[in-house]
C-alpha cells in the first residue's frame, strides 16, 4: 500500500467564494501534494490547466484548510503517477464547473446525477484530478466537498 497527501484550500476571489457557497464547503480547491527531492510539488487543475507548482509558491497564493494522508493500493499509486505525468497541460474545464451547478441542484432535492457537461479526459477540474488519482468512482461528478468528505472518512488528517 502507498499513501498520497490530498489537500484542500481556498483562494481569495469571487469564484472561490461561489464554489464554497454552492458546495457548502470550507474549501474551494483540492490538490495532491508529493515530495520531490528536497521540495514538495502540488498537482492540481487550476486557472487554465492541469499543472504542477512548488509547494512554497502554492502556500503563498492559497489558504490551506485541511490535508489528509490517504492509503491507496500499489496499482492505484502507479496509475496516479502515470495520470499526473500524462495529464499535465490539459485544459481546466470551466464548462464542467458549470455542470456542477446541476449536480448540486439535484443533490439538494435528493437525486444523484452525473455531471451533464463532463467531457472525459479532454479537460479537468480540481476535484476530478484528485478523485482520479485516489481511485474514486465517477470522478467527473464529484465536487471538492465530496472528495473532502471521503478523505475525512477514510484518510488520516494531517493539517487543519
Amino acid at each position: 500500500m502507498k499513501y498520497l497527501t490530498v489537500g484542500f484550500s481556498e483562494h481569495k476571489g469571487i469564484l472561490s467564494w461561489l464554489i464554497k457557497k454552492s458546495t457548502n464547503s470550507p474549501c474551494s480547491h483540492t490538490y495532491i501534494r508529493y515530495p520531490s527531492g528536497d521540495e514538495h510539488i502540488v498537482f492540481q487543475a487550476s486557472k487554465i490547466s492541469v499543472n504542477t507548482c512548488n509547494w512554497r509558491y502554492f502556500q503563498e497564493k492559497n489558504k490551506i484548510v485541511e490535508e489528509y494522508s490517504v492509503e491507496i493500493s500499489d496499482e492505484q499509486f502507479a496509475y496516479a503517477q502515470r495520470f499526473c505525468s500524462e495529464e499535465v497541460g490539459k485544459p481546466y474545464s470551466v464548462k464542467q464547473l458549470v455542470g456542477f451547478l446541476w449536480v448540486i441542484a439535484m443533490h439538494a432535492i435528493g437525486r444523484k446525477v452525473s455531471n451533464p457537461l463532463a467531457d472525459g479526459d479532454h479537460s479537468f477540474v480540481c476535484a476530478e484530478v484528485v478523485a482520479e488519482c485516489i481511485g474514486l468512482e465517477n470522478p467527473e461528478s464529484l465536487t471538492q466537498e465530496d472528495v473532502r468528505r471521503w478523505c475525512a472518512k477514510y484518510g488520516y488528517r494531517l493539517l487543519s
